[in-house]
């Protein structure tokens, strides 16, 4: 009897060794599952902020042959190396890179040369900037842009709030809301415009916050800024 009952307990331990062993392999694969799913889901997530972000660029330069705000400007550029270059153009598009970039026309070579007329790419660069009062380089009003991988980045609206643009036009009548591209509140980091990143820095201001959830992004800024500084005077 004995032989039999060991054999049974034997049994017994092993269907239910199997039993934990199962549940815990079921649970390390829902685990991984949850990981993978998460990180897919995140994966999507920033898929979707590069497309609305290439979609703001390619609205932000639709009129650029036109030639409406997209004006050529004497700029220059530090490159990856630290060495500069002075360069006349347009920021243009690269709609199959996804990049903004300049051309560069070096003198230095014959015009039959294919090189030159030279792309140069945002990522290239540390950072860019022209001369606001279009005269010659012993004039101290710069207007000064950063570097990012896809773009330039001009800082076109100062305050609680600062805004980025990827044209280098002041806040005024050249400027189009259309091509604003970061936000940044405070010293903080620079964010990519959207409804979900704004309204969370307006929403003290009602005003503010109802232009930030239709994504006019534009008004919002100025809107929350302006009653800033009124606040600030009191």
């Amino acid at each position: 009897m004995k032989p039999l009952y060991t054999c049974l307990t034997l049994v017994l331990l092993t269907l239910f060794t199997l039993q934990v062993s199962a549940q815990n392999m079921n649970a390390r694969m829902n685990a991984v599952n949850n990981i993978l799913n998460k990180q897919f889901t995140q994966s999507q997530m920033q898929m979707q902020m590069q497309m609305q972000m290439q979609n703001r660029m390619n609205m932000s330069f639709f009129n650029q042959k036109n030639g409406n705000y997209n004006y050529d400007y004497v700029y220059v550029i530090t490159m990856a190396d630290s060495s500069k270059r002075q360069v006349y153009s347009k920021i243009y598009l690269d709609t199959t890179k996804h990049k903004n970039y300049l051309l560069f026309l070096d003198r230095n070579l014959p015009k039959t040369d294919p090189n030159k007329i030279k792309k140069i790419y945002a990522n290239e660069t540390l950072s860019i900037e022209r001369n606001l009062a279009g005269g010659g380089v012993i004039d101290d009003k710069w207007y000064k842009g950063v570097a990012k991988d896809s773009c330039w980045m001009f800082k076109v609206i100062s305050g609680p709030i600062n805004a980025y643009s990827v044209l280098s036009e002041e806040d005024g009548s050249k400027f189009m809301p259309e091509t604003l591209v970061g936000i940044q509140k405070g010293d903080g980091p620079i964010l990519q415009v959207s409804a979900e990143n704004l309204m969370p820095m307006v929403e003290q201001n009602a005003d503010a916050f109802g232009y930030a959830k239709t994504k006019n992004y534009y008004e919002a800024i100025k809107k929350y800024n302006q009653d800033a500084a009124k606040a600030a005077k009191k």
